[in-house]
């Protein structure tokens, strides 16, 4: 059985759970990016039109590749047809979409080579936009051969939106397994924030509830790790509050990197709101990590977050846009050190036996032989 995933990026540095659904069961796997129509194949060069490719011998290279007759018949768009003619090259059994845009632009060439359809969405595709997508997401949700969300709140959405609630399935994203070998080797007050630096994160309202810990305990430092449009806000931010030798803006870090600041930290800390234009997180994986990595976790009743953390149990919740309420559970956290430890401990234990990426490319598998095999 061959498995096509379709992802509009190739190395989004916060989108590695994509990377990781290569290894979902199956002969062969095969990754197409670069648009929702995707315009490259991994290790397989240029397939379709891209603004790069135009040039004499890759525009004569493409007129080569196209079966005039066949495009008429077909009724697909040249960038479509050409996406088909990949796909049956190398007899591409299932196709797994990621984000819901994706699984709207490939459905036609699908339904043309009767292919079975799964359509994963994520988080921004099902919240900010959903203005644009919603009738095409109608036809969608109806023709999917299944529908993969990463939150109950968003299963939820898919099923009132018209998903059969026989094709939908439940599957966050899990952390990479390097994070369940985190050992913790505390060094004074440290906090660690992973994320991009966007609307629906509020990284300026984790620094401005740190300085309310900075007022408390003057030693405190906040490590922040991402990048982003609001990232030089934030560094401004933080000057203006007086925290620049407070809080570190380390950019992008490897996996290993940040698992190095997860062992020197006391708690992870996160934000996450509904932004401006809707949009909303998934599950994010970010917060798994610092579960994995027996920290608790300090973020908000959000999304998928609620599923993750279990209040007072594996971390501490506050509202959105709670800066107080989140100040004071970081305090807390300082203030309760040996139940803090607990807390992370039991959010390993919560994670691993709940939402794995073992776990997590199990199911996919599974929903993957199953459209496979028709069912």
């Amino acid at each position: 059985m061959n498995l096509a995933i379709i992802s509009p990026g190739k190395n989004i540095y916060s989108e590695t759970f994509i990377q990781a659904h290569k290894s979902i069961a199956a002969d062969n796997v095969f990754f197409y990016y670069g648009g929702t129509i995707p315009s490259f194949l991994e290790n397989d060069g240029v397939m379709n039109l891209t603004a790069s490719s135009f040039n004499k011998k890759s525009i004569i290279k493409l007129v080569f590749k196209i079966n005039l007759i066949k495009w008429i018949k077909s009724g697909l768009s040249l960038k479509e047809h050409l996406f088909a003619q990949s796909l049956k090259k190398k007899k591409i059994d299932v196709v797994l979409a990621e984000f819901g845009p994706t699984g709207v632009a490939c459905l036609n060439v699908c339904k043309y080579l009767k292919i079975p359809l799964i359509t994963h969405f994520h988080g921004y595709d099902i919240t900010s936009a959903l203005d644009e997508y919603k009738d095409r997401y109608k036809v969608l949700l109806k023709e999917c051969k299944y529908v993969v969300g990463v939150s109950t709140e968003m299963v939820q959405s898919l099923i009132m939106l018209g998903a059969d609630p026989k094709k939908v399935v439940y599957t966050p994203c899990g952390p990479s397994p390097i994070f369940y070998n985190t050992n913790r080797n505390l060094k004074g007050i440290s906090f660690v924030s992973v994320g991009r630096f966007v609307d629906k994160k509020a990284p300026y309202y984790v620094i401005m509830a740190f300085k309310e810990v900075v007022n408390r305990y003057p030693n405190a430092i906040l490590n922040m790790v991402g990048t982003g449009p609001l990232f030089d806000t934030c560094v401004n931010l933080s000057k203006y509050l007086g925290l620049s030798s407070s809080i570190n803006f380390f950019g992008v870090k490897t996996p290993e990197e940040i698992q190095e600041l997860h062992s020197h930290s006391i708690a992870y800390v996160q934000h996450s709101i509904t932004a401006g234009n809707g949009d909303k997180e998934g599950t994010p994986v970010g917060i798994m990590e610092a579960s994995a990595s027996a920290l608790p976790v300090i973020s908000t009743y959000h999304a998928g977050i609620k599923d993750v953390v279990v209040h007072r149990e594996t971390g501490l919740l506050c509202d959105e846009h709670d800066v107080k309420g989140m100040a004071e559970n970081m305090l807390w956290i300082i203030e309760n050190s040996e139940s803090a430890l607990r807390m992370g401990q039991k959010g390993r234990i919560f994670v691993k036996d709940n939402y794995s990426l073992e776990r997590h490319i199990s199911i996919l598998s599974s929903i993957v032989k199953k459209a496979y095999n028709g069912e």
